[in-house]
């Protein structure tokens, strides 16, 4: 029974997302890398990822900012962000320049977007 619901890929339940949070971070991080690698290499997920990048290449500037405004809304987000700035803040300069080579690697097509290139600027600056 739990078979066929889940084949079926119903969406999770926030409950089901809250566990698996908790899952990820009580992981190691050596368990944490081992999930990064097993969804990098999942097809669906993969499929899945490009078509929001192909989405969002195709909005429009208003639609992008109207998303970008959503998005920034979501409290989990909001703590995600905080989450990530309070480890780069509290980081030694030789691990900010590996999460930044890091950062760099996993989203190159970020690059070229002037807003956010002068955002990590200041964010550097500041921390």
């Amino acid at each position: 029974d739990d078979f066929r619901d889940f084949s079926r890929r119903q969406p999770l339940t926030q409950q089901q997302k809250d566990a698996a949070r908790q899952r990820y971070q009580s992981a190691s991080p050596e368990q944490r890398q081992a999930v990064r690698e097993k969804m990098q290499t999942n097809p669906q997920i993969q499929q899945r990822r490009d078509a929001a990048r192909e989405r969002i290449q195709s909005a429009s500037p208003e639609q992008r900012q109207v998303f970008k405004e959503k998005v920034q809304q979501r409290p989990l987000n909001q703590q995600q962000r905080d989450n990530a700035r309070q480890r780069v803040q509290s980081a030694s300069p030789e691990q900010r320049q590996v999460f930044r080579e890091k950062v760099q690697e996993s989203r190159p097509q970020r690059l070229n977007d002037s807003n956010h290139t002068v955002r990590l600027n200041n964010e550097q600056r500041s921390a």
